[in-house]
């Protein structure tokens, strides 16, 4: 299920924080830049196996390792909607867009799914509608 948070952010200071830690030697962060390639390797097997609970649960992963990369990564209000989601059934999430802003992706299962969906929307997160392809990245629509 992917959501839509009204929040636009900068990637700048993002990149900016990961490459000074990279120029500087921060070996924790190089560390967690190869295990996020890592865990999106088997993400990847994962979703074309059809594997899905453990494309969840490595989303979760995910998130978990981009989080503690920097502080700026995410936000308080970020956090809590990963949690509640987390509550709710969603085996895992990630933050879309750049500056991490803009969608929330999560998967969930079964019954799981709706008290996501309705955790969600009681947050105001708007709900958009996507399907999976193999043609690559196209705009089909842009709202003004």
């Amino acid at each position: 299920m992917l959501f839509y948070t009204g929040t636009r952010r900068e990637s700048q200071d993002i990149l900016a924080e990961q490459h000074k830690k990279t120029v500087a030697g921060d070996q924790r962060l190089v560390e967690q830049k190869h295990r996020i390639k890592e865990i999106g390797k088997n993400i990847l097997r994962a979703f074309e196996k059809g594997n899905l609970s453990e494309f969840g649960k490595l989303m979760d992963e995910h998130w978990n390792v981009k989080r503690s990369m920097s502080s700026k990564m995410s936000s308080d209000r970020f956090d809590n909607l990963y949690n509640l989601a987390k509550s709710s059934g969603a085996l895992g999430g990630k933050i879309m867009g750049a500056g991490g802003g803009g969608f929330f992706l999560f998967y969930a299962e079964g019954a799981a799914r709706d008290r996501v969906r309705l955790a969600m929307l009681k947050e105001d997160l708007r709900e958009v509608g996507f399907e999976v392809d193999f043609e690559g990245t196209k705009i089909i629509a842009s709202e003004r």
